[in-house]
């Protein structure tokens, strides 16, 4: 598998290709991270106007209230 690095200026690059060529070693990030690449490859980066933006503006950040979370209630104590 070849890997060309990030800081690559190449009009020529196929990322189709070496998407296949990644696919087809079945080596995963793990086998880049073995390998010891230590710059991200190129056909993991993605051109910031090629990304989808999200304006959804009814996402909901779920509150979690963690008062009291330090004690343990009554009907619990000697369950854990």
């Amino acid at each position: 598998m070849v890997v060309t690095s990030a800081t690559e200026n190449s009009d020529d690059y196929d990322r189709g290709s070496e998407l296949k060529a990644f696919d087809e070693s079945k080596a995963g990030v793990k086998g880049l991270v073995d390998a010891g690449v230590s710059i991200v490859p190129r056909m993991f980066i993605q051109e910031p106007d090629k990304l989808r933006t999200c304006n959804n503006a009814q996402l909901i950040t779920p509150v979690i209230d963690l008062n009291g979370i330090d004690r343990r209630p009554n009907s619990a104590k000697g369950d854990c």
